[in-house]
């Protein structure tokens, strides 16, 4: 995909090679990240900030699940859902490959995932990386990524994420850029929705996501 689809206000509709490449690197890096937080010698990260977990049939750990001030966010080894209230649709994002695919939030079933397994990443619904719809689901998705990374450096600390980090081999950041990366492709893929590439003067990412 090298086309790009602009209306008459110069927004940027599809996500560039280069967007989606750094995306997916960093995506990947974060699979590994929450895989290590479950692992963690001190108590499961992810329990803690409120996810439950969601077992398949033998009782094995699927995936996590957190429903929270509005939004559902399903954690998984292959990627993550991710819906909003105020949003008709949940966008499925994979490891190893972000370009989204949407499904009504209505559909969201992670008891009959659990059954499916990890292909649901890469076969639900429909691909969607054009609509506004799909773009401010992606956007969601990421803001809410900036602010577990960012509880995590406040509640285990920079040097926890950076031995998550020191066992990756295929790790593309450190853990002293981790929220600034997400915020970086957060401002990018914000920037290409506003009217003539305005300017982002907002005060910036509120980042306390446990209330």
């Amino acid at each position: 995909m090298t086309g790009v689809d602009a209306t008459a206000h110069g927004v940027t509709t599809v996500l560039s090679d280069a967007w989606v490449r750094r995306a997916e690197r960093l995506l990947h890096d974060q699979c590994w990240c929450w895989g290590r937080d479950v692992e963690r010698a001190d108590g499961n990260l992810l329990l803690e900030f409120g996810f439950r977990r969601i077992r398949t049939p033998e009782g094995r750990t699927f995936a996590y699940e957190l429903d929270r001030a509005g939004e559902h966010v399903v954690l998984a080894g292959a990627g993550l859902c991710y819906a909003a209230a105020g949003m008709g649709c949940a966008a499925l994002l994979g490891r190893y490959d972000v370009r989204p695919r949407l499904i009504p939030r209505c559909e969201v079933d992670t008891a009959q995932w659990a059954q499916v397994g990890a292909s649901i990443f890469q076969s639900a619904g429909r691909r969607d990386e054009e609509s506004p719809a799909g773009r401010l689901v992606v956007a969601g998705a990421m803001r809410w990524i900036v602010g577990y990374e960012a509880w995590v450096r406040e509640v285990a600390g920079v040097d926890y994420r950076a031995q998550c980090l020191s066992s990756w081999l295929s790790a593309s950041v450190s853990a002293d850029r981790m929220v600034e990366e997400w915020e970086a492709l957060l401002d990018e893929l914000q920037e290409g929705e506003r009217p003539d590439h305005t300017p982002n003067t907002s005060p910036g990412i509120r980042r306390d996501v446990r209330n």
